[in-house]
């Protein structure tokens, strides 16, 4: 009973593609312009958004990373560490922790801000 279930669904999957398929070939031939046109300005928006978000996150962690190298800590890895242990939440936010990768990220960015 199972496998007869699985040949009509994979059957009707293979219809829905062919009818999808058939749909979009008609509007193209009519010329219709297919996808999103205001993709392009949509991606710059976002990737906009992303950076502003990254440069307040940078900003939030400023004074815990200043405080963390004053004590004496510099390596990337060293500084993740002390931010786990502190506490700060990572920008991913939730239960993620401050890797090596992230510290030398977050540098970057506070770097060239200066």
């Amino acid at each position: 009973m199972l496998h007869i279930y699985a040949a009509v669904a994979e059957k009707e999957r293979r219809l829905i593609s062919e009818r999808t398929r058939a749909g979009l070939a008609r509007l193209k031939a009519l010329g219709v312009k297919l996808g999103n046109p205001n993709a392009p300005a949509a991606a710059v928006l976002a990737r906009a958004s992303l950076q502003a978000k990254a440069d307040r996150d940078a900003e939030r962690i400023w004074d815990h990373l200043a405080g963390i190298v004053a004590r004496g800590i510099a390596t990337d890895r060293g500084i993740a560490d002390e931010l786990n242990k502190l506490g700060i939440p990572s920008p991913r936010g939730g239960e993620a922790k401050w890797y090596g990768a992230s510290v030398a990220n977050l540098r970057r960015r506070l770097a060239a801000r200066e």
